[in-house]
């Protein structure tokens, strides 16, 4: 069932996720959303990539949680979302 006619999935998902940082309690702020939608975006393909030849899977975890610590210090619950 479509939620509204036009729109794909991946744009009301993104819409879902952007509106339940900004009116539920998370410390998230709307930017840091933002560009972490960008980083698992960039790095979809070079991380299937590399689990298609090595079959192995890599993370980004740790990543992002060393961007987001850096960014948004003193802010541990935005770092668990």
């Amino acid at each position: 069932m479509r939620l509204a006619v036009g729109l794909t999935d991946e744009k009301q998902m993104l819409g879902l996720g952007f509106l339940a940082i900004l009116f539920w309690p998370t410390n998230l702020t709307w930017w840091a959303f933002l560009l972490a939608v960008f980083i698992s975006f960039s790095f979809a393909l070079p991380i299937g990539i590399i689990q298609a030849v090595t079959n192995t899977q890599i993370g980004l975890n740790v990543l992002t949680e060393f961007i987001y610590g850096y960014i948004q210090p003193g802010r541990p619950l935005a770092l668990m979302m």
